[in-house]
């Protein structure tokens, strides 16, 4: 285990090896038929404390390849067709208090956050199989 938690591949079963991401808390293979050929998706931990998720198409060999998917992520998971990732964000009126926020993806469109009606925060979700 790395301290920089980096993330490599080899195109010739393992004689050379190119780093392609570090600081990796996270990484998904993209699933057919949602991705391309090669997709891999990051999640990558910032100084921050928090993680930004990437999408890339060539292993992150060029930058036009490379997507960010969502940013100040507490986590993320990629499930067939789906994309989860949780957010915390301070409630408005109430200093102490934060709740944590479940964004969805269906069939790879964009990143939308989920909408429970609740007047209580909200502390964890958990995705069942």
């Amino acid at each position: 285990s790395h301290p920089n938690k980096q993330l490599w591949k080899s195109d010739d079963f393992g004689q050379t090896w190119i780093m392609i991401q570090e600081h990796v808390k996270s990484f998904y293979w993209g699933v057919d038929p949602y991705d391309k050929l090669n997709t891999v998706y990051v999640e990558r931990h910032e100084p921050t404390s928090f993680s930004t998720i990437l999408r890339s198409t060539d292993f992150f060999q060029t930058r036009e390849s490379q997507e960010i998917i969502l940013e100040e992520v507490d986590d993320f998971q990629l499930k067939e067709k789906y994309m989860f990732a949780t957010k915390t964000v301070h409630l408005l009126g109430r200093q102490e208090k934060s709740s944590v926020q479940l964004w969805v993806s269906f069939n790879r469109r964009p990143m939308r956050a989920a909408e429970f009606m609740t007047k209580h925060p909200i502390t964890e979700y958990y995705i069942a199989d």
